[in-house]
């Protein structure tokens, strides 16, 4: 070694021993960030391949079903409600399909695609920062008001009464705080389990006794319209209504998005060398295996959700045979459970109440246990650094501080991410129980909030994604100078789907958006919706300016990567991309 030290080496060795060195360097660190963020979000890294059919039956089998569907159903009938459905279903699957494709190109983690870069805004990326955390938060919100009101109407003691909410509320913020080593190993279990409760809850939803019907009738406001009268009213706008209101079932669908990176199986060594391509190796790509299980889980989730709809359907066809308002509309607690009042009596009453509190608590623990660590995952993505400084090299703040607040860690786990998510609903909670004629409109609020924000995320991966196929046509040389293979951007010139979808997707999002206001708002305006349609309007419209920028690929420091010209290994923001990213080298 001292004769090495003493002799200087030939430039093409000095350049391999340099790359080398280099090489070594990025992958210490990477690996070391790899173990910092499995132990420390753990989530992610434990949301495998087999969560996926449990995680999207959370969103379409669960507490909010019922209510949703019912408002739904009795206002826009069967044959609106199941187009609006697969309508959405379709355009979800479809920007998870550009969404995916994105990733294994340019493999960027990122839920909302906010892209850390020194050209954005930080003021603007505080407004775009903001809507997945309120949106996890009014998310939280709804599930803890629904909560509560089911409890009221199982006809417990003001103590127990208390004492069980008490209960309910705390369990799953401690749920949400269990280290994440004792769930590694329950990972099958988790799946199981989710399946039980939403099983078990969508029947005991139809043979718990009538107080459960009449508190979800509580939260049903007799404000919606009945769509009727010409073909565009009829038709068009009930259905868009349909949509709107059923697009909040699908919010889980970002939580896929943002761990897709960690459900593909990362492949060994890919040794591929393209003529005019200034890489010639690629150390690392991610292969797809997403799609499938994504695919059939939709599959059987619609059609479970089919079969609900059906059902309810003729259930508010028997229930208007015998019994039915004055005003031909029907009454909910007479249409659900109109018929199973007598077996939900004595001791089965006794323990079906304690099983609905059991199941409630246990599907409440595991969306706070899954929006916690997703809301963390974000942070450490979107500070810009793993250690969650929220800065650049050079100081500059990258994505506001909102990020940068909730990745500080104290301990392994994202306590602050828990208690950001908790906050509003322990200042609801009293409101609830002060002004109880206040439910209805706070859950309201939090339906057209969450609704409303599913739809702008939508937006703003569907503009993405026409940005990404355009910048792949448009700038290729960028992408090759990255040290992306010459067939993986000719597959990606080859395919005409993408983008005609990603259009079609923008605009099916942007009407069932203005659709959807104006049909909650259109006979009777409130001054809440008129807020949040004004806050909506102003949200998508800083979206579309941030996401109209957006550049992918750029040879130079600023974006991140080194410029392959000065012969330094080429590599993808590690900071950005959090944990896992394409890693480049060149030979």
């Amino acid at each position: 070694m001292s004769d090495n030290l003493k002799t200087s080496p030939p430039p093409e060795a000095e350049s391999q021993s340099a790359s080398q060195d280099t090489t070594s360097l990025l992958e210490k660190s990477t690996s070391s960030a790899t173990r910092y963020a499995k132990k420390t979000i753990g989530f992610p890294c434990v949301f495998s391949q087999s969560h996926v059919f449990c995680f999207i039956c959370q969103y379409i089998i669960g507490p909010d079903l019922f209510t949703i569907v019912s408002r739904v159903l009795e206002s826009t009938g069967t044959g609106r409600t199941l187009l609006a459905l697969f309508a959405l279903a379709l355009l979800a699957l479809v920007i998870s399909r550009g969404h995916v494709q994105m990733l294994h190109l340019w493999p960027i983690q990122s839920n909302t695609t906010i892209f850390a870069q020194n050209y954005v805004d930080p003021w603007l990326g505080i407004v775009i920062g903001c809507l997945p955390c309120l949106m996890y938060s009014c998310w939280y919100v709804g599930l803890t008001v629904q909560r509560t009101t089911l409890i009221d109407a199982l006809g417990l003691g003001r103590t127990s009464d208390i004492f069980t909410k008490a209960i309910t509320f705390a369990v799953p913020v401690l749920f949400a705080l269990i280290p994440n080593e004792w769930l590694r190993h329950l990972q099958g279990w988790l799946v199981a389990v989710k399946l039980l409760i939403a099983s078990a809850i969508l029947i005991i939803m139809f043979y718990v006794n009538e107080s459960i019907a009449y508190s979800q009738s509580r939260l049903v406001s007799r404000e919606d319209a009945i769509f009727s009268g010409d073909l565009v009213h009829k038709y068009i706008t009930g259905t868009m209504y349909a949509a709107f209101m059923l697009s909040r079932i699908y919010f889980g669908v970002e939580t896929l998005s943002s761990v897709a990176p960690e459900m593909t199986v990362e492949s060994p060594g890919l040794h591929e060398s393209d003529e005019g391509s200034s890489v010639q190796q690629m150390l690392r790509v991610y292969k797809d295996r997403l799609t499938t299980p994504t695919t059939i889980a939709f599959c059987i989730a619609l059609m479970l959700f089919a079969v609900t709809v059906t059902v309810m359907s003729e259930t508010f066809q028997t229930a208007n045979s015998l019994r039915s308002h004055h005003d031909g509309r029907l009454d909910l607690a007479d249409s659900i459970l109109v018929t199973t009042s007598e077996a939900a009596s004595g001791s089965l009453a006794f323990w079906i109440k304690i099983l609905f509190i059991v199941l409630s608590v246990g599907t409440e623990g595991f969306v706070l246990h899954a929006a916690s660590r997703n809301l963390y995952w974000m942070a450490v993505k979107f500070s810009g650094r793993t250690d969650g400084t929220g800065y650049s090299d050079n100081r500059s703040t990258r994505l506001g501080f909102l990020w940068s607040w909730l990745s500080e860690r104290k301990s392994d786990q994202p306590w602050v991410s828990v208690l950001s998510l908790t906050l509003l609903p322990l200042v609801l909670l009293p409101v609830i129980w002060v002004y109880p004629s206040a439910t209805v409109v706070i859950f309201r609020f939090v339906q057209e909030f969450v609704c409303s924000g599913t739809l702008v995320l939508w937006m703003m991966r569907a503009v993405v994604n026409v940005r990404f196929h355009k910048s792949v046509r448009n700038d290729r040389i960028l992408y090759v100078r990255a040290g992306i293979p010459e067939s993986i951007l000719r597959n990606h010139e080859n395919d005409q789907y993408t983008l005609p979808c990603a259009y079609i997707a923008l605009i099916l999002s942007f009407l069932i958006l203005i659709g959807g206001h104006y049909a909650r708002y259109c006979d009777h305006p409130t001054t809440i919706q008129l807020i949040s349609s004004a806050f909506m309007a102003i949200t998508f419209v800083c979206a579309y300016t941030f996401t109209r920028n957006f550049y992918p690929v750029t040879a130079d420091q600023k974006a991140g990567m080194h410029s392959s010209d000065s012969g330094i290994t080429e590599r993808l923001v590690t900071k950005m991309c959090g944990a896992r990213t394409g890693r480049y080298a060149e030979h």
